[in-house]
């Protein structure tokens, strides 16, 4: 798996979140909310106008386009409306203009993951951020990760449960993702310092596949399993990236391996060898 600049989660349809929602648009007065690091008064929520479209599971729409000259990732913002939050992904082109036109884009609620995925077009290979905390009602955190294609996608954590819907606009060209509240609850990825792990089916049962993105030194991933406290299992392999942004890893249990187990993923220190990343307790049906 090749690295960059140094040598170098799924539809689910429920009833109960699956299909659109129609979402009544906000009668709000103006008020002040507080947008990354600067104080925005808002008189609407852009997030509630239209005719709906929000989705609770699986494909938010795609756009194609032939040409595109966005090229980096230069701004991840939310914006918090009563009743809705929006997200806006920011691109440039090469030039370090703001991008005119962005190619062919997809989005998706994946609800099992407690996430919502942004494709960006291939041409879009840089990025200027790697993660924010966001702190918003709904959305929590949002990462930039590198897949195995090289392509990179955006993955906006949630906190709660939520509806989205998935938009492009102009003069600048930019990512839209509209979120207002709706929907079963929603499971969170665990997450360090160093490694997301995407949350796992329930129950388990062999075999199992541990998917996610992580930051680990030179992008090694390890996992190992343990039972009563002893080491059964000891798994290795290499993420996308580690030095711009995180990279997409996908790490599998020896199937012969049943019952309870601790699970780590992430990689040891290398100042003192101690585990450094996300544990997880599982119980592995036979």
């Amino acid at each position: 798996m090749r690295l960059r600049h140094l040598a170098l989660l799924i539809s689910i349809f429920s009833t109960a979140c699956g299909g659109a929602t129609t979402v009544a648009p906000s009668t709000a007065p103006a008020t002040t909310v507080q947008a990354g690091s600067s104080t925005t008064t808002v008189n609407s929520a852009p997030c509630l106008e239209g005719a709906g479209g929000f989705i609770g599971d699986g494909p938010l729409g795609s756009r194609a386009r032939d040409t595109a000259d966005a090229a980096t990732v230069t701004g991840l913002t939310l914006t918090p409306y009563e009743g809705c939050e929006q997200l806006i992904v920011e691109l440039a082109a090469a030039s370090g203009a703001p991008a005119t036109s962005l190619g062919t884009t997809s989005a998706e609620f994946i609800r099992r993951f407690g996430v919502v995925r942004v494709h960006l077009d291939p041409t879009v290979t840089d990025t200027g951020l790697s993660d924010i905390v966001l702190g918003g009602t709904l959305a929590e955190r949002v990462y930039v990760v590198r897949d195995f294609d090289d392509s990179l996608f955006v993955d906006i954590h949630l906190t709660d449960a939520a509806v989205a819907r998935f938009s492009e606009i102009s003069n600048p060209a930019r990512l839209v993702v509209d979120l207002a509240p709706g929907g079963s609850v929603v499971r969170t990825p665990e997450r360090s310092d160093f490694v997301v792990v995407m949350p796992l089916p329930d129950p388990l049962a062999a075999p199992v596949t541990i998917e996610g993105y992580g930051r680990t030194f030179e992008a090694n991933v390890i996992l190992r399993a343990r039972q009563a406290g002893e080491i059964v299992a000891e798994e290795f392999t290499t993420s996308t990236d580690y030095l711009e942004t995180w990279g997409r890893f996908e790490l599998a249990l020896p199937p012969q391996l049943t019952g309870d187990l601790e699970l780590f993923i992430g990689e040891d220190s290398a100042r003192d060898g101690s585990e450094q990343g996300v544990r997880l307790a599982v119980a592995v049906d036979e």
